[in-house]
C-alpha cells in the first residue's frame, strides 16, 4: 500500500471517528436539556400547584378542646364544620385570611383568629399553633406548620362565634308530615324528636322546633 493510500485511510478514520464524539456530545447535551426541562416544570407545577386542607371551626374563643360529637353536628349544620379547603400556595397573609372568611363568613366578625392543632399528648386537647412573622399564610399551612393533612382548627381570639336560630336550620326540609297532636307540620327528620315535646299548639310548637338542642333542653 503506497504512503499516500495510507494517509488517506488515516485521514478518514480520524473524521469518522471525531464526527461519532461530536455526535455522542449532542446526544448527551440533549439528554441533559430534556432533564433539566421536565425538572423545571415538575418544580413549577409544584410551586403553583393548588393546596387542599381540611379544616374546621371552634366557636368560643376561651376553648381548648376538641368538639364533641354532639358540638360537630351543631357546627356542620350551621355551616361552620369540618371542610377540605383549596388555597393559591404563596405567602400572602391577606389572600390566606380572605380564603378562610370565605369558607367561613363568621369569622369576619369575631375579633381575629388563630389556628390549632391536636395535640400530641391527648386528641381531645388542642394548641395553638404559633403565628409566623407576618401572619399566618399557605406556604406556612403546607410547609411549616408541621400538620401534614391533619385537621386544623380555627379558633375566635376576641369574641365566640354566635350562632342564630336560623343558621342552624337546613335550608330544605324536604317532606313534611303533619302532628296529629298539634297539627302543625314538620320535616319527617324532626317529627320523631317533635313528638317527644310536642305542647298541642302550633305556635308554640314551631317556635321550639327552630331553636338548637342545647336551646330546647335549657327550654324545658
Amino acid at each position: 500500500m503506497s504512503k499516500s493510500r495510507a494517509a488517506e485511510l488515516l485521514r478518514q478514520a480520524a473524521d469518522a471517528l471525531l464526527q461519532d464524539t461530536t455526535n455522542s456530545n449532542m446526544s448527551n447535551a440533549n439528554a441533559a436539556a430534556s432533564a433539566t426541562s421536565t425538572a423545571v416544570t415538575a418544580a413549577t407545577r409544584t410551586l403553583f400547584a393548588p393546596y387542599r386542607h381540611p379544616v374546621t371551626t371552634r366557636r368560643r374563643a376561651q376553648t381548648d378542646l376538641a368538639p364533641s360529637r354532639e358540638q360537630k353536628h351543631l357546627l356542620q349544620k350551621s355551616g361552620l364544620g369540618e371542610k377540605k379547603i383549596t388555597f393559591v400556595k404563596n405567602s400572602d397573609p391577606t389572600a390566606f385570611k380572605l380564603k378562610l372568611e370565605e369558607s367561613f363568613p363568621s369569622l369576619k366578625n369575631c375579633g381575629g383568629f388563630e389556628l390549632l392543632r391536636s395535640s400530641p399528648k391527648s386528641r381531645l386537647s388542642l394548641e395553638v399553633i404559633e403565628i409566623p412573622s407576618g401572619g399566618y399564610n399557605t406556604d406556612f399551612l403546607s410547609d411549616c406548620s408541621g400538620l401534614f393533612q391533619a385537621l386544623c382548627y380555627i379558633r375566635p381570639i376576641q369574641q365566640d362565634i354566635v350562632l342564630n336560630e336560623m343558621s342552624v336550620k337546613v335550608a330544605d326540609d324536604g317532606l313534611l308530615e303533619v302532628c296529629l297532636c298539634c297539627g302543625g307540620s314538620f320535616p319527617l327528620r324532626q317529627l320523631r324528636e317533635h313528638t317527644l315535646e310536642c305542647q298541642g299548639d302550633t305556635k308554640v310548637c314551631v317556635k321550639v322546633n327552630f331553636l338548637s338542642p342545647r336551646q330546647r333542653r335549657r327550654r324545658y
